[in-house]
């Protein structure tokens, strides 16, 4: 296990946060952009999805109790406008 960043690059449409299965005990979500962008599963869009904030406190993906992993990035997905950028700072389990 190791805390790990990754930075995701909006497209203007729906992507992966990962292309490829990231397992992780935990993750936090940061919008560093001046526009707000939103994440989800494959259907996030404009209007759906956990919005967050231009510049906002980061949202944090909840950990279950009885499992040996909380969540795969791959999993997940983000629409922003193109070119916003999306910090995921998550304990990596992929060892």
């Amino acid at each position: 296990m190791s805390v790990k960043t990754l930075q995701v690059t909006q497209t203007g449409s729906a992507i992966q946060v990962s292309a490829t299965a990231i397992k992780c005990k935990w993750a936090v979500f940061q919008n560093t952009a001046a526009a707000v962008m939103r994440v989800g599963d494959a259907n996030v869009s404009t209007t759906q999805g956990v919005s967050l904030a231009a510049a906002s406190v980061p949202w944090s993906v909840p950990v279950p109790i009885a499992s040996t992993f909380g969540t795969d990035l791959s999993q997940w997905w983000t629409i922003g406008t193109s070119t916003q950028k999306l910090d995921v700072i998550y304990d990596d389990l992929n060892f």
